[in-house]
C-alpha cells in the first residue's frame, strides 16, 4: 500500500463498510491499494500505460506483476492489477457549505477563517468549538457532518479520471462526524476514515465515527449498509473476534489496545409524537418518554432536513433535554439515545416552530400567589426589549382565558383598576410597534380581598375607650392610636390576638386618630384601617397633670 504509507505502516484495526444494496466489490481480505481493470479489445499495455499511469514509462511493471507475455496482446477479459500508486490521479478538494458556531480550518499552521465555498486541502484540519459544525461536501459528492468539539484532518482527496473513482483519506483525531459516502464507481472502496485506533474503508454507507483521546478509545455505528471489521493490533483471544461483520443497526467499539469488539445492537431512536409543535419560551425544553437502558440522550436543531447547518445541541442523562441559543422561526429536530457503551442509535425525527419573542415581561406586583386588600388590585411589571405595548388579561381562578373579565391593551408597565373581591389569573404578552406580539407569560394567581372593615365607635368611659372590630379566624391584629391622622405624634401601638383593645383615655381631650390591620394565619400582612377622627373631652389638670375630680368621683372638664 504505498499510495497509503500512513495507512499501510501502522498497525491498527481495518473496518471496511459496503452498501448491502450494491454488494461489495472487494472483500475484507482484498487490497484496496489495487485497481482491478478489465481488458478491453485492443488494449495494449503500452497504451494503458499512457492513459492510465501518472508514469506512462512504468508499464513494464505492470507486465512484470500480471505475468503478461505479450504487453501488445492481452487476452479480452483479463483482470490486471494496477497499484493505485501509479494511476494518474488530479487533486479534487472538499469545500465547505455550511458553517455555524465556532469553527476554525488550520492550513499550514495558520488559522484561516471558515466560511462557505472554503476549500479544504490535504493537510489541513478543521476544528470546531463547543457550538460549532461545519459540513463538508467531498469530491465525490460524499456529505461529512463534522460535530461540535471535533478536529479533523484531510489526507488526501483525488480524482481517477480513467478509472472513474475518487479516493478520500481524513482522519477524526477527537470528537464525532456523521459521513453519507456516495455509492461509488469503478474499482475498491477509496473512502478512509481513520481514528488513532480504527481505519474505516467506505463504499456507499451512511455511518458516524467517534474518537475519545482522553480514553484512548474510538467506535463506529453503521446506519445503512455492511461492516466488516478486521482486527491486526492484537492476537486473536477468547472472546475476541478477529474479523466481525456489522449490519445496519449495529455498532463496535475500538478499544485502547486497538481490538474490535463484538456487535453491539444500537438503541432504538425515542418517541418523539408527544413533543409539542409550538414552543413558546427561549429555552426550548423536550421531555421525552424514558428509553430503557439509555444512558445519554442527544438532541440537535437545524435549520434543515438533511442537518447540514445545526444551529443547537443539547445532551443530557435524562430524557429532559434543553436547546439554547435558538432565533424564532422553524427547525427540524432530530433526538437519539446512546446505550451503556455510549453507541448512539438512529434518529427520532420531528419539526418544530419558536415564537418566543419579544418575550413577555416579568412580573413585579403582586408576588404569586399573593392577597390584597382593598378596592383594586395595583399590577406592576418589567419592559422587556423591543416591546412596545402589552396584552393584560385577567380571568377567574378557573384560568377559563375566553371569559377573561380583563383583556386590555396598555402602553404602561403598570395598571390599577378596581375588581371585585375574589381569586383571579393574570398574564401578560408583549407587543412589538409593528403589532406583531409575542407569547403570553406564565400565568399567576392572586387574590383580592375587600379593604379593612371601619373602626366602629368605641365605648368610652372616664378611664378607657375600648374598640372592637370585625375578624377572620386565625388572624392578629396592631392597634394604632394617635394624635395626628399621620401617626407619628404620641403614637401609641397595640399588639392583640383578639378583635379588640382597651386603651386609657386620654385626659388630654381633643381630636384623636385611630386606626388598625390584620394579619392573616398565612402570614399575610393587610394594610390599615381607614383612620377614624375620635373627638374627646378635656379634663382639668392638676399639678401633677392629674385629672382634678369632683368630691362624688366626677371628672371636672376644662373650659
Amino acid at each position: 500500500m504505498n499510495d497509503m504509507p500512513n495507512v499501510s505502516r501502522h498497525r491498527l484495526a481495518a473496518i471496511v463498510l459496503c452498501a448491502a444494496s450494491m454488494g461489495c466489490l472487494t472483500s475484507a481480505m482484498a487490497d484496496p491499494a489495487i485497481y482491478r481493470y478489465t481488458a478491453q479489445p485492443g488494449d495494449t499495455l503500452i497504451a494503458l500505460g499512457q492513459t492510465m499511469l501518472e508514469r506512462p514509462g512504468e508499464w513494464p511493471r505492470l507486465q512484470q506483476i500480471n505475468r503478461i507475455t505479450n504487453p501488445r496482446r492481452i487476452p479480452v477479459g483479463q483482470v490486471i492489477q494496477i497499484p493505485v500508486a501509479m494511476l494518474r490521479a488530479k487533486n479534487a478538494p472538499a469545500r465547505v457549505i455550511q458553517v455555524s458556531g465556532g469553527a476554525s480550518l488550520i492550513q499550514a499552521g495558520q488559522s484561516v477563517p471558515l466560511s462557505i465555498n472554503t476549500p479544504w486541502v490535504p493537510g489541513g484540519e478543521i476544528r470546531t468549538a463547543s457550538d460549532g459544525y461545519v459540513t463538508v461536501r467531498l469530491a465525490d459528492g460524499s456529505l461529512l457532518k463534522i460535530q461540535s468539539a471535533t478536529v479533523a484532518r484531510l489526507d488526501r482527496t483525488q480524482h481517477y479520471e480513467r478509472p472513474g473513482f475518487f479516493a478520500t483519506a481524513l482522519q477524526v483525531l477527537q470528537g464525532r462526524i456523521e459521513a453519507a459516502v456516495a455509492h461509488l464507481t469503478g474499482g475498491e472502496p477509496r473512502f478512509q476514515v481513520k481514528t488513532p485506533q480504527a481505519t474505516l474503508g467506505v463504499r456507499g454507507t451512511d455511518f458516524r465515527v467517534a474518537a475519545q483521546p482522553e480514553t484512548g478509545t474510538s467506535w463506529g455505528e453503521v446506519l445503512t449498509g455492511r461492516v466488516d471489521v478486521t482486527g491486526d493490533a492484537a492476537p486473536v483471544k477468547a472472546g475476541v473476534a478477529k474479523v466481525v461483520s456489522l449490519k445496519a443497526g449495529q455498532g463496535a467499539l475500538i478499544d485502547a489496545q486497538r481490538r474490535v469488539g463484538a456487535p453491539i445492537a444500537l438503541p432504538p431512536p425515542p418517541d418523539l409524537r408527544g413533543l409539542p409543535a409550538l414552543h413558546e419560551r427561549p429555552v426550548v425544553t423536550l421531555s421525552l418518554p424514558p428509553v430503557t437502558g439509555a444512558s445519554l440522550y442527544r438532541a440537535q436543531a437545524a435549520v434543515d432536513a438533511e442537518f447540514t447547518q445545526v444551529l443547537a445541541e443539547a445532551t443530557s442523562a435524562t430524557p429532559t433535554l434543553r436547546l439554547n441559543g435558538l432565533s424564532d422561526g422553524p427547525y427540524h429536530l432530530r433526538v437519539r439515545v446512546a446505550q451503556a457503551q455510549g453507541l448512539e442509535g438512529p434518529d427520532a425525527l420531528s419539526t418544530f416552530v419558536l415564537k418566543a419573542r419579544p418575550e413577555p415581561p416579568n412580573m413585579v406586583n403582586p408576588a404569586p400567589k399573593a392577597k390584597h386588600r382593598g378596592l383594586d388590585i395595583p399590577l406592576q411589571w418589567t419592559e422587556p426589549a423591543g416591546a412596545s405595548r402589552y396584552r393584560l388579561q385577567i380571568t377567574g381562578q378557573d384560568g377559563q382565558w375566553a371569559g377573561a373579565v380583563v383583556d386590555q391593551t396598555v402602553t404602561e408597565s403598570t395598571w390599577r383598576q378596581g375588581l371585585p373581591p375574589g381569586s383571579y389569573v393574570w398574564r401578560l404578552a408583549s407587543l412589538r410597534a409593528n403589532g406583531d406580539a409575542g407569547p403570553f407569560g406564565d400565568a399567576q394567581h392572586f387574590t383580592l380581598m375587600p379593604p379593612p372593615a371601619n373602626l366602629p365607635p368605641p365605648q368610652v368611659t372616664e378611664q378607657h375607650l375600648q374598640f372592637s372590630w370585625p375578624a377572620e379566624p386565625g388572624q392578629t391584629f396592631e392597634f394604632q392610636m394617635a394624635r395626628d391622622e399621620a401617626f407619628t405624634q404620641d403614637l401609641s401601638t397595640l399588639k392583640t390576638s383578639l378583635p379588640q383593645a382597651q386603651v386609657d383615655r386620654p385626659q388630654r381631650g381633643g381630636r384623636w386618630w385611630v386606626r388598625t390591620r390584620a394579619t392573616d394565619a398565612d402570614g399575610y400582612v393587610g394594610p390599615y384601617s381607614t383612620p377614624q377622627a375620635l373627638t374627646l373631652p378635656s379634663c382639668a389638670i392638676d399639678r401633677q397633670g392629674d385629672c382634678l375630680r369632683s368630691g362624688d368621683g366626677q371628672m371636672l372638664r376644662s373650659r
